[in-house]
């Protein structure tokens, strides 16, 4: 196991701190001990440096660090943007997805099961001249960031049937972590259906599902053990989340949540 304080070229922080990286991210200190890294270095340098998975103690920015305590749950590309303006880049199942809550629902119940078959793995050319991609069995679709000419749809077909597993494998060793606070933002998201998300994500653990809608005022109340509503005057337009995205309000959100979990 690498000392602590040895240099990772690159990394978000001056440092790599091994003790500091296992303390944070219990499920990489787990990965470890089954044997599928050597050390936390080894795992950062594979994933946790894409994943802006912070090096040390020494962060070059609080709200990197903060932004990197949330996972998005899907519904659109909204969240994941507002995560990247501020230096946060995870690599999480459904960042970049749409996904319906009735879906959500189902997967976590299914636990996942089927999710990296690439017979259920649609690729196909969206307007834009990007790739997008859609599973059949579970009907839900996300950005594969290529466009056609490219790649192959063959190809990026390989590579979902290889990462949807590991991600979902992730995702349910983070929500048995309970270390990460999970967003899900639809403006008709209603506190029953968030109530129903959350028994479904408690079959790993005891995760805080935090359910963003719009249209209010800004900020977040808790509604029970490991809920949280918060309320955004509006959502980003679909059509252009970036250049209509309130990335403050969002960090404001997510500022208040962390208080309160």
């Amino acid at each position: 196991m690498p000392d602590r304080g040895t240099s990772v070229p690159g990394a978000s922080s001056a440092v790599f701190d091994e003790e500091f990286y296992l303390t944070r991210y219990p499920g990489v200190a787990e990965a470890v001990k089954r044997g599928e890294f050597t050390s936390g270095l080894h795992h950062y340098k594979l994933f946790g440096a894409r994943e802006g998975r912070i090096a040390s103690g020494q962060t070059d920015d609080p709200r990197q660090d903060l932004m990197l305590g949330f996972c998005s749950l899907g519904k659109n590309c909204e969240f994941g943007v507002a995560q990247r303006i501020f230096g946060a880049e995870p690599l999480d199942l459904f960042r970049w997805a749409l996904t319906p809550s009735d879906v959500l629902v189902r997967l976590l119940r299914a636990r996942f099961e089927h999710i990296g078959d690439p017979s259920e793995i649609e690729v196909y050319p969206s307007s834009t001249g990007e790739y997008h991609i859609r599973h059949r069995r579970y009907h839900f679709a996300w950005h594969a960031w290529a466009n056609v000419g490219e790649t192959t749809p063959e190809r990026l077909r390989d590579r979902e049937a290889k990462r949807l597993p590991f991600l979902a494998r992730k995702l349910m060793q983070e929500m048995a972590d309970e270390a990460r606070v999970f967003v899900v933002a639809q403006s008709d998201t209603a506190a029953d259906t968030a109530k129903i998300i959350l028994t479904a994500m408690h079959a790993f653990g005891r995760p805080t599902l935090m359910y963003v809608t719009d249209g209010g005022p800004l900020g977040v109340a808790k509604e029970g053990d490991y809920l949280l509503h918060a309320t955004i005057p509006r959502f980003a337009d679909e059509s252009d989340v970036p250049a209509t995205l309130a990335s403050g309000d969002w960090l404001t959100l997510c500022e208040q949540a962390r208080g309160l979990y």
